[in-house]
Protein backbone atom coordinates (compact mmCIF):
# COMPACT_ATOMS: atom_id res chain seq x y z
CA UNK A 1 0.00 0.00 0.00
CA UNK A 2 1.60 3.22 -0.75
CA UNK A 3 0.59 5.67 1.49
CA UNK A 4 1.47 9.94 1.08
CA UNK A 5 3.47 11.73 4.26
CA UNK A 6 1.09 14.21 5.26
CA UNK A 7 1.64 17.33 4.67
CA UNK A 8 1.89 18.60 8.48
CA UNK A 9 4.34 16.25 8.61
CA UNK A 10 6.80 17.14 5.48
CA UNK A 11 8.95 20.37 7.55
CA UNK A 12 9.30 18.68 10.36
CA UNK A 13 10.35 15.09 9.72
CA UNK A 14 13.62 13.64 10.31
CA UNK A 15 14.41 12.03 7.42
CA UNK A 16 15.30 13.68 3.91
CA UNK A 17 14.87 10.73 1.79
CA UNK A 18 11.11 10.65 3.12
CA UNK A 19 10.68 14.29 2.92
CA UNK A 20 12.15 14.37 -0.56
CA UNK A 21 9.63 11.28 -1.61
CA UNK A 22 7.17 12.61 0.32
CA UNK A 23 5.66 8.85 0.28
CA UNK A 24 6.14 5.23 1.74
CA UNK A 25 4.97 2.12 1.48
CA UNK A 26 2.95 -0.25 4.17
CA UNK A 27 3.17 -4.11 3.95
CA UNK A 28 0.25 -5.95 6.46
CA UNK A 29 1.71 -9.33 7.58
CA UNK A 30 0.57 -11.58 9.42
CA UNK A 31 2.47 -10.94 13.01
CA UNK A 32 5.35 -13.31 14.15
CA UNK A 33 4.90 -11.10 18.05
CA UNK A 34 3.19 -13.53 20.59
CA UNK A 35 -0.12 -12.03 21.18
CA UNK A 36 -0.63 -10.42 17.96
CA UNK A 37 -2.53 -11.52 14.50
CA UNK A 38 -1.40 -8.79 12.38
CA UNK A 39 2.41 -6.29 11.92
CA UNK A 40 1.47 -3.11 9.76
CA UNK A 41 5.15 -2.78 8.46
CA UNK A 42 6.53 0.97 6.78
CA UNK A 43 8.73 1.05 4.24
CA UNK A 44 10.52 3.71 2.36
CA UNK A 45 10.55 1.55 -0.51
CA UNK A 46 8.50 -0.97 -1.68
CA UNK A 47 9.20 -4.09 1.35
CA UNK A 48 8.04 -7.61 2.32
CA UNK A 49 7.23 -8.75 5.15
CA UNK A 50 10.56 -10.80 6.24
CA UNK A 51 12.11 -7.45 5.67
CA UNK A 52 13.36 -6.75 9.15
CA UNK A 53 16.37 -4.24 8.29
CA UNK A 54 14.45 -1.64 6.50
CA UNK A 55 11.72 -0.86 8.38
CA UNK A 56 10.63 3.06 9.59
CA UNK A 57 7.84 2.04 11.73
CA UNK A 58 5.59 -1.00 13.17
CA UNK A 59 2.22 -1.01 14.43
CA UNK A 60 0.97 -4.64 15.80
CA UNK A 61 -2.57 -5.36 16.01
CA UNK A 62 -5.15 -8.17 17.48
CA UNK A 63 -8.27 -8.46 15.95
CA UNK A 64 -11.01 -7.60 17.59
CA UNK A 65 -10.16 -3.94 17.05
CA UNK A 66 -6.81 -3.91 19.06
CA UNK A 67 -4.35 -1.47 17.45
CA UNK A 68 -1.49 -0.78 19.44
CA UNK A 69 2.19 -1.48 19.85
CA UNK A 70 3.65 1.22 17.44
CA UNK A 71 7.18 1.72 17.35
CA UNK A 72 9.06 3.98 14.89
CA UNK A 73 12.29 4.64 14.35
CA UNK A 74 14.06 7.43 15.79
CA UNK A 75 15.51 8.41 12.59
CA UNK A 76 12.04 8.69 11.20
CA UNK A 77 10.69 10.95 14.11
CA UNK A 78 8.49 13.86 13.15
CA UNK A 79 7.06 12.05 10.04
CA UNK A 80 3.04 11.03 11.18
CA UNK A 81 3.99 7.84 10.47
CA UNK A 82 2.81 6.21 13.89
CA UNK A 83 -0.54 8.25 13.06
CA UNK A 84 -0.87 6.57 9.31
CA UNK A 85 -0.42 3.24 10.74
CA UNK A 86 -3.11 3.97 13.43
CA UNK A 87 -5.54 5.01 10.77
CA UNK A 88 -4.71 1.67 8.52
CA UNK A 89 -5.33 -0.24 11.66
CA UNK A 90 -8.43 1.73 12.63
CA UNK A 91 -10.19 1.02 9.09
CA UNK A 92 -8.68 -2.50 8.83
CA UNK A 93 -11.58 -5.29 8.13
CA UNK A 94 -9.36 -7.98 9.28
CA UNK A 95 -8.25 -6.08 12.57
CA UNK A 96 -12.21 -5.36 12.87
CA UNK A 97 -13.63 -3.10 16.06
CA UNK A 98 -14.32 -4.02 19.83
CA UNK A 99 -17.17 -5.54 20.71
CA UNK A 100 -18.42 -4.32 23.99
CA UNK A 101 -20.48 -7.15 25.40
CA UNK A 102 -17.37 -9.69 25.12
CA UNK A 103 -14.67 -6.94 25.54
CA UNK A 104 -12.81 -7.94 28.85
CA UNK A 105 -12.95 -4.31 30.71
CA UNK A 106 -16.08 -3.49 29.61
CA UNK A 107 -17.92 -6.45 30.28
CA UNK A 108 -17.17 -5.15 34.40
CA UNK A 109 -20.51 -5.20 36.18
CA UNK A 110 -19.32 -1.89 37.16
CA UNK A 111 -19.06 -0.80 33.83
CA UNK A 112 -22.65 -1.50 32.92
CA UNK A 113 -23.35 1.93 32.54
CA UNK A 114 -20.58 2.48 29.72
CA UNK A 115 -21.16 -0.65 27.92
CA UNK A 116 -24.61 0.38 27.34
CA UNK A 117 -23.80 4.22 25.60
CA UNK A 118 -21.14 1.80 23.69
CA UNK A 119 -23.75 -0.69 22.40
CA UNK A 120 -26.28 2.21 21.79
CA UNK A 121 -24.16 4.93 20.13
CA UNK A 122 -21.05 3.77 18.75
CA UNK A 123 -20.91 2.35 15.25
CA UNK A 124 -17.22 0.89 15.35
CA UNK A 125 -14.95 0.84 18.59
CA UNK A 126 -10.93 0.40 18.78
CA UNK A 127 -9.12 -0.08 21.49
CA UNK A 128 -5.37 0.91 22.32
CA UNK A 129 -3.10 1.79 25.34
CA UNK A 130 -1.19 4.63 26.11
CA UNK A 131 1.86 3.35 27.29
CA UNK A 132 4.79 4.36 25.41
CA UNK A 133 8.33 2.52 25.74
CA UNK A 134 10.85 4.17 27.47
CA UNK A 135 12.03 6.57 26.75
CA UNK A 136 8.79 7.94 24.57
CA UNK A 137 7.29 10.29 26.63
CA UNK A 138 3.18 9.69 26.86
CA UNK A 139 2.68 12.88 24.61
CA UNK A 140 3.56 10.47 21.95
CA UNK A 141 -0.26 9.09 22.44
CA UNK A 142 -0.78 12.19 20.56
CA UNK A 143 -0.68 10.83 17.35
CA UNK A 144 -3.62 7.93 18.60
CA UNK A 145 -5.70 11.37 19.19
CA UNK A 146 -5.04 12.44 15.80
CA UNK A 147 -5.89 8.87 14.08
CA UNK A 148 -8.80 8.93 15.76
CA UNK A 149 -10.32 12.20 14.18
CA UNK A 150 -8.98 12.07 10.66
CA UNK A 151 -11.04 8.25 10.87
CA UNK A 152 -14.04 10.15 12.47
CA UNK A 153 -13.98 8.17 16.09
CA UNK A 154 -14.62 11.70 17.58
CA UNK A 155 -15.44 10.18 20.99
CA UNK A 156 -13.83 8.26 23.28
CA UNK A 157 -13.90 5.88 26.36
CA UNK A 158 -11.11 6.25 28.57
CA UNK A 159 -10.70 3.57 31.32
CA UNK A 160 -9.70 3.74 34.73
CA UNK A 161 -9.92 7.05 36.10
CA UNK A 162 -9.53 8.04 39.37
CA UNK A 163 -12.52 6.42 40.86
CA UNK A 164 -11.79 3.05 38.79
CA UNK A 165 -14.63 4.16 36.57
CA UNK A 166 -14.81 5.43 32.47
CA UNK A 167 -14.68 8.52 31.07
CA UNK A 168 -16.69 9.84 27.94
CA UNK A 169 -15.13 12.33 26.13
CA UNK A 170 -14.89 14.05 22.59
CA UNK A 171 -11.46 13.59 21.27
CA UNK A 172 -10.82 16.70 19.40
CA UNK A 173 -12.58 19.44 21.72
CA UNK A 174 -11.62 17.79 24.85
CA UNK A 175 -9.10 14.82 25.03
CA UNK A 176 -6.63 16.36 22.36
CA UNK A 177 -6.80 19.52 24.45
CA UNK A 178 -6.33 18.75 27.35
CA UNK A 179 -3.86 15.92 26.89
CA UNK A 180 -1.78 18.26 24.72
CA UNK A 181 -1.71 20.79 27.89
CA UNK A 182 -0.11 17.90 30.06
CA UNK A 183 -0.14 13.99 28.59
CA UNK A 184 1.27 12.78 31.99
CA UNK A 185 -1.66 14.23 34.38
CA UNK A 186 -4.38 13.68 31.61
CA UNK A 187 -3.44 9.85 31.42
CA UNK A 188 -3.21 9.82 35.44
CA UNK A 189 -7.06 11.07 35.60
CA UNK A 190 -8.70 9.52 33.00
CA UNK A 191 -6.30 5.85 32.74
CA UNK A 192 -4.19 4.75 29.63
CA UNK A 193 -6.65 2.15 28.59
CA UNK A 194 -8.51 4.23 25.09
CA UNK A 195 -11.45 3.15 23.57
CA UNK A 196 -12.31 5.52 20.54
CA UNK A 197 -15.95 5.62 18.92
CA UNK A 198 -17.41 5.79 15.54
CA UNK A 199 -20.79 7.06 16.37
CA UNK A 200 -23.50 5.54 14.20
CA UNK A 201 -24.87 8.10 11.92
CA UNK A 202 -28.83 8.22 13.41
CA UNK A 203 -27.59 9.09 16.43
CA UNK A 204 -24.62 11.50 16.00
CA UNK A 205 -26.56 14.06 18.86
CA UNK A 206 -26.79 11.56 21.28
CA UNK A 207 -23.75 9.86 20.84
CA UNK A 208 -21.62 13.42 20.55
CA UNK A 209 -23.17 14.29 23.95
CA UNK A 210 -22.30 11.03 26.28
CA UNK A 211 -21.15 11.30 29.41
Amino acid sequence: MRVALKEQYQNNCKDEKLRTKKEFYVEKCESKRSGYDWDFKAFLEKGSCGDERHILSELNAERGGQCNLVETSVAYGGCGLATSLMEICFTDVDVGGVDPETDAIFEYNKLKKWREMANKYCEHIVYLECDPIEPTPTGACSAYLRAAINTKHLMMFTYPNLQGLMDVMNVADVAKVQFKSNPDLFRQAHGAEWYFCKCKKESLFECHNMS
